[in-house]
């Protein structure tokens, strides 16, 4: 929620609202809040993309109004069903797979 809400990081309108909704984040996402790897990995992979991204859209460099598409959706779908063996499955064991994926 605090990277795609309205108001947090992906939809800042500048430097100075990207930087403040940040910093909002990285208090939120501190060792003793969450995991220790979440705030390394949110520092160098995530919050990188999104500026560059964000970036793009003050400088009205996308040719579309879809400003934010990828297809790692289609990606996790395919580990999704190759983890259930294609069939369907209980409600209670699809949970389970999904917080063994999340947790992985």
């Amino acid at each position: 929620m605090l990277l795609f809400s309205d108001e947090f990081v992906a939809v800042s309108v500048d430097d100075a609202s990207f930087n403040q909704a940040q910093a909002e984040l990285l208090r939120f996402i501190r060792p003793e809040n969450l995991p220790a790897a979440v705030e390394p990995y949110q520092l160098n992979h995530v919050l990188p993309k999104l500026h560059i991204s964000c970036h793009m859209m003050w400088e009205k460099q996308y040719s579309s109004d879809r400003l934010w598409t990828n297809n790692n959706c289609e990606s996790l779908n395919n580990v999704f069903k190759l983890e259930l063996d294609w069939k369907p499955a209980r409600l209670i064991d699809l949970v389970n797979h999904l917080h063994d994926l999340v947790k992985l």
